[in-house]
């Protein structure tokens, strides 16, 4: 089978089976690393971001309607990342 512009390098693999090919190629060590890195960040990134605003906003007097506001405003890029991403998806800018 010749290959050209149209035939994909690498067949599509299900989920479940990309996994130990990931392992085999990389090291189960390593997979498992970059995993708990991601992981980790994601939960106590959002957590310290949340804890660190509380006290800001208790050390400067603001209210706590005010607070709620000011943390839900902060959180709207990260609310609107699924939806930016497949639109970006569907429909691509310049070709990206």
């Amino acid at each position: 089978m010749a290959v050209n512009e149209h035939t994909p390098l690498i067949k599509n693999q299900p989920d479940l089976l990309s996994l130990p090919l990931l392992c085999k190629a990389f090291g189960w060590r390593r997979i498992t690393l970059i995993s708990a890195h991601f992981h980790a960040l994601q939960g106590f990134g959002l957590d310290s971001f949340k804890a660190a605003a509380l006290l800001l906003y208790t050390s400067y007097g603001v209210h706590a309607a005010d607070m709620q506001m000011f943390i839900a405003i902060g959180l709207i890029p990260w609310s609107l990342k699924p939806m930016l991403g497949l639109g970006s998806d569907v429909l691509p800018i310049c070709g990206y």
